[in-house]
């Protein structure tokens, strides 16, 4: 049984407290200027053709990424679990458009590749949780993004998962 959007957003917004707001050395005024640009500025892609489910707290999902790491991200097959990659490029953003059951943006979240050094523990990334509006809600060393992460593996992958090769 799927979780209510709006419950499941609520909750996860809740863990900010006991999440670190360690920016990592990353610009967050920056990335928040960006991803308002996500669909005008010519500097996303969006990967998948359709919305497709996700585990994350939403319906389906939608992902953007930026130009510096677009086709490294394309490269990458979430069925492959031995497949390894090159460490994305600094200032990569990958976006997802959390969407409810019609289809209505409820969120975003937020990973960009920092310069070296950032966060040890992620190889870098930043991580951030945005609302519809793009209002940033909380950041940096997200523990429940980062062990969902961590459990799937994909440090191999520089903590990228993927888009299914049937939702492109």
């Amino acid at each position: 049984m799927k979780t209510p959007i709006p419950l499941a957003l609520a909750a996860l917004f809740a863990l900010a407290g006991a999440c670190s707001s360690d920016a990592g050395g990353m610009d967050e005024e920056t990335i928040t200027m960006r991803l308002a640009g996500l669909e005008t500025s010519g500097e996303f892609t969006r990967i998948n053709a359709t919305p497709f489910e996700s585990q994350h707290a939403a319906e389906t999902v939608n992902v953007w990424v930026s130009n510096e790491g677009v086709d490294l991200y394309r490269d990458l097959d979430p069925d492959d679990s031995s497949a390894a990659i090159e460490d994305f490029p600094e200032f990569t953003m990958i976006v997802k458009e959390m969407l409810d059951e019609e289809g209505a943006l409820t969120a975003y979240t937020v990973m960009v590749k920092g310069a070296e050094g950032g966060v040890a523990r992620t190889d870098d990334w930043w991580w951030g949780m945005y609302d519809a509006g793009g209002a940033l809600q909380m950041s940096g060393e997200l523990g429940f993004c980062i062990d969902c992460h961590e459990a799937n593996g994909l440090e191999r992958t520089d903590w990228v998962q993927g888009v299914p090769m049937d939702a492109r």
